[in-house]
């Protein structure tokens, strides 16, 4: 029978993974191995901040403006929340440091789009608060697909064993 990719695959009946469901996923050899999306996350994240601080001529940032300059920041950082949040889903990590472990990654992600806005300034690129804002909504549209992907989104159906009289 084909199986489908774990990612794809919702959690055990019961309810949400824990780390224990998690951890024995992954020791079962049915998880993602780390090291790949640490590899793809650690060159993604190099090349997003090389591309970010390479000086471009001022007419080029105007035309960057006119043309989806947001929706090149918010896919660039939905992609980067994509590959942080399938690194630590397979490692198996619910928590990091007593905070739910996709929390600490849009935080973190969300801080350096904040840095890597501050910074640009630096190699004559321009700071824009609205590209900061694009690189959010990418970061926490990629948390929210990925809870949603884990099943683990709030029901707003009733319970199935509500009885009416």
């Amino acid at each position: 029978m084909l199986e489908l990719p774990r990612f794809l695959q919702r959690p055990p009946a019961s309810g949400k993974m824990t780390n224990a469901d998690a951890t024995q996923r992954h020791a079962a050899g049915r998880g993602t191995q780390p090291w790949r999306w640490g590899i793809a996350l650690g060159l993604y994240w190099a090349l997003l901040f090389t591309a970010t601080h390479i000086p471009t001529p001022v007419m080029a940032q105007g035309v960057l403006q006119l043309n989806g300059d947001k929706l090149i920041h918010a896919g660039a950082y939905f992609v980067l929340a994509t590959l942080a949040l399938g690194l630590i889903r397979s490692l198996g990590w619910q928590t990091i440091g007593g905070l739910p472990a996709r929390v600490v990654v849009v935080v973190a992600i969300i801080a350096y789009g904040v840095f890597d806005e501050i910074t640009q300034p630096l190699v004559n690129r321009i700071c824009d608060p609205l590209d900061g804002l694009a690189d959010t909504v990418g970061v926490i549209t990629a948390a929210a697909i990925d809870r949603w992907r884990q099943g683990q989104a709030p029901s707003s159906a009733p319970p199935a064993n509500d009885e009416r009289t």
